[in-house]
């Protein structure tokens, strides 16, 4: 059974199971590329060992010839032609090029062509596959069409794989068909960690959500995005870069576009990766109008649902994103950064995605940007969006031109990747700064080091970031009223929070709790950061 395709495979065998009792029929299977159509196909090719299968696929160079596709799917079929009558053996020999063209009329081909899978299905049944038939040819997918209409009384069944809008040459016409969906999270989770080792749950769920559930896209970031990555110890694109076939199809749409309409989706997709809709006012205040998006939304990229965008499936931003060039995704960083005055003066305030583009922006080791980040990444700290403020206080090392300050700030990422339980980076952030800096910030990076004990990393970081906030407050003595009123939570609330605290952290009691962060718990995660000096 395939993952997740319970129902589905239930519909292919039902309709296998009539076939063998002579109430055949056909079916159209379609969907997104990389859903899993042609595995849809292969499965039911393995449960019809007692069938006679034929099968052939789409190709994009013989969409001219005519019947190439029917030529291919019958050729094991042929030794049946003679018990055709003969006006339509001499029809279908004549199509498929077995002898010269005959002026017959398409009706007689088409029943030539279901006489012939008729006479073969007299000792076993026959299962005919055609996949990528939005690819065959005109004359073929107009007789195969023309069959699988007429199937119910026969013992043969007709199973086509077709892509989300491309398979207009089947038609409506009668077909029965099954749409296939990305697979459900869990499926999806099974699926991307069956091949990776030890993968950061963070980034598992990033990754199935920058899929949208795709297996194939699923399956190649398994193999494509580094070990170190999976496992957290680095920084992952936002949003991650699909493999060369998801990306060739998802921005095959985006390439037919005016440059104009594919620039605004450049901008769309930098915009924000993690946002399920956009709206057309932002873009506008980046000198975009919205007609921009008309072009797009007419290929199947994107849909205005009234003043927001969203795409028709997350993978299009990324194919679309990584497809355009390095310095074409620092622009478009570079415009939304610009338009958010992002780094004016040390006063403003920079919420952290919006700083986010600003550090993709620049290439170059910059004090200003990278004390605008830092300051980002500790309000991103005191806010509770940790992970955000490690991804941000890591680029403001980065782009620090003082060895003293990268220093220190490396070590600020680091106190902040422990904290969320993502030790490989924390690791590799004070190994970084060790190597850089003076005795006090080294003897700072051992102490942080220390506190990544596994006995922390196994108990504390079970925790949510609102459970780890419940736990600092009731362990410092609060009660549930003052640790409600300090997060905007209702003293019920905290009670819940509790109960989830006390059962992952093996604790009973208030007592147990405040002992337990007493002894091994990093600094509060509502405190942004300390600057060293």
């Amino acid at each position: 059974m395939l993952l997740d395709r319970e129902s589905e495979c239930r519909e292919v065998d039902d309709l296998l199971e009539a076939g063998r009792r002579g109430r055949g029929g056909a079916l159209v299977i379609s969907g997104v590329g990389g859903v899993g159509k042609t595995a849809l196909l292969d499965y039911a090719l393995d449960q019809s060992a007692d069938y006679v299968s034929v099968r052939t696929a789409g190709v994009e160079t013989e969409t001219h010839i005519s019947f190439s596709a029917l030529s291919d799917l019958l050729r094991p079929l042929l030794d049946h032609i003679d018990e055709l009558p003969v006006r339509q053996s001499g029809a279908l020999c004549g199509a498929l090029g077995l002898s010269a063209p005959e002026d017959s009329d398409p009706l007689t081909l088409c029943c030539s062509v279901l006489g012939l899978l008729e006479r073969a299905a007299v000792t076993h049944p026959v299962l005919a596959v055609i996949d990528d038939a939005h690819l065959i040819d005109a004359r073929s997918a107009e007789t195969l069409r023309f069959v699988a209409r007429r199937l119910k009384d026969h013992r043969i069944v007709t199973l086509f794989a077709a892509r989300d809008g491309e398979d207009t040459r089947l038609g409506e016409g009668g077909i029965r068909r099954l749409p296939l969906e990305g697979l459900g999270p869990e499926a999806a989770r099974e699926l991307l960690c069956a091949s990776v080792d030890t993968p950061s749950p963070t980034v598992v769920t990033s990754l199935i959500r920058a899929a949208g559930g795709n297996p194939l896209a699923l399956s190649e970031y398994a193999t494509r995005v580094s070990h170190d990555r999976l496992r957290g110890a680095e920084p992952m694109d936002a949003p991650p870069a699909p493999g060369p076939r998801i990306t060739e199809y998802f921005s095959r749409g985006a390439r037919r576009l005016p440059e104009d309409s594919r620039w605004a989706l450049v901008v769309a997709a930098a915009s924000d990766a993690d946002e399920p809709g956009m709206a057309l006012e932002e873009f506008e205040q980046l000198g975009i109008a919205s007609s921009a998006f008309d072009a797009a939304e007419a290929e199947g990229l994107v849909r205005v649902d009234g003043t927001r965008l969203e795409w028709c499936h997350p993978l299009v931003a990324a194919a679309v994103y990584h497809e355009a060039t390095s310095s074409e995704r620092r622009a478009a960083h570079r415009t939304i950064a610009e338009a958010r005055a992002i780094a004016e003066a040390d006063e403003v305030r920079c919420p952290p995605k919006q700083a986010l583009h600003l550090a993709v922006a620049g290439l170059e080791p910059d004090e200003e940007v990278a004390h605008v980040l830092e300051r980002a990444a500790g309000d991103a700290l005191h806010s509770g969006a940790i992970p955000a403020a490690v991804g941000l206080g890591e680029v403001a090392a980065r782009l620090t031109p003082d060895d003293g300050n990268r220093a220190r700030r490396l070590v600020e990422a680091a106190e902040a990747a422990a904290l969320v339980g993502r030790r490989p980076l924390a690791e590799r952030l004070l190994e970084d700064a060790a190597s850089i800096s003076d005795q006090r910030t080294r003897l700072e990076a051992a102490r942080i080091r220390k506190s990544l004990s596994e006995e922390l990393l196994a108990s504390v970081t079970e925790l949510t970031v609102q459970e780890l906030k419940v736990a600092r407050l009731v362990a410092q003595g609060a009660t549930n009223r003052e640790a409600g009123e300090a997060l905007f939570l209702s003293a019920r609330t905290i009670e819940f929070h509790l109960g989830h605290i006390y059962r992952k952290l093996g604790l009973r009691s208030r007592t147990e709790l405040a002992r337990s962060f007493a002894s091994k718990a990093p600094e509060p995660a509502d405190s942004p950061p300390s600057r060293r000096s």
